[in-house]
């Protein structure tokens, strides 16, 4: 058995930010991002996932989809992570309440994403 990763190109990026109460601890909402600019700046692709606001990490397809072909600015981005929200399906526990780590989840995939595009550009510039 064997796991291949394709090595990504110059004008992609990859984020991933979580939000834990103490270092260490198991997070109470974490994302990935992988994205891939356009020449044009536009995404061209988008492969965002989502942990600890489900049983299983979520394949955050609502928000690639509201991304899809927009420009990567700070409002696109903002509108497109709220697209998780009816992802999470954990109630409320002694850690946080589900409408927290609906908060949670937005910021995290707001944040993995923008860390995608800044390190998108950074790795462009370094061509």
């Amino acid at each position: 058995m064997a796991v291949r990763y394709p090595v990504m190109p110059w004008t992609a990026g990859h984020g991933f930010v979580e939000v834990a109460r103490r270092e260490g601890d198991f997070a109470l909402a974490g994302a990935a991002a992988v994205v891939n600019l356009g020449e044009d700046g536009r995404i061209a692709s988008l492969a965002v996932s989502a942990a600890s606001i489900s049983d299983t990490p979520v394949r955050a397809t609502a928000v690639e989809q509201a991304l899809a072909g927009e420009l990567p600015t700070k409002e696109n981005i903002a509108r497109a992570a709220k697209e998780i929200v009816p992802s999470v399906t954990s109630g409320d526990d002694m850690h946080a309440t589900r409408a927290y780590r609906q908060h949670l989840a937005t910021v995290v995939v707001q944040r993995a994403i923008t860390a995608a595009v800044a390190r998108a550009h950074e790795r462009s510039n370094a061509q």
